[in-house]
């Protein structure tokens, strides 16, 4: 018997759950990360997370401190 209600995660986008996973990482005493750091933290490529840092950024998500090349939440 065919299930009539598919799962959810069938249709999750892996792209927009990896950028959840970055936000995710702002929560509780995190104020600013590195694009390195992020990496690490989720075992992402650098490449990755760059296009990923630099979408969050371009829509108001994250901000890059641009003294210290860090990431932190946008407004």
């Amino acid at each position: 018997m065919i299930d009539p209600k598919p799962k959810a995660s069938q249709y999750l986008n892996q792209s927009v759950e990896r950028m959840i996973e970055i936000l995710r990482l702002y929560i509780g005493d995190v104020d600013e990360l590195t694009a390195t750091e992020i990496s690490k933290h989720l075992s992402f490529s650098q490449s990755t997370v760059f296009r990923f840092l630099v979408t969050l950024e371009y829509y108001g998500f994250l901000q890059r401190n641009p003294e210290n090349n860090k990431y932190r939440l946008g407004v």
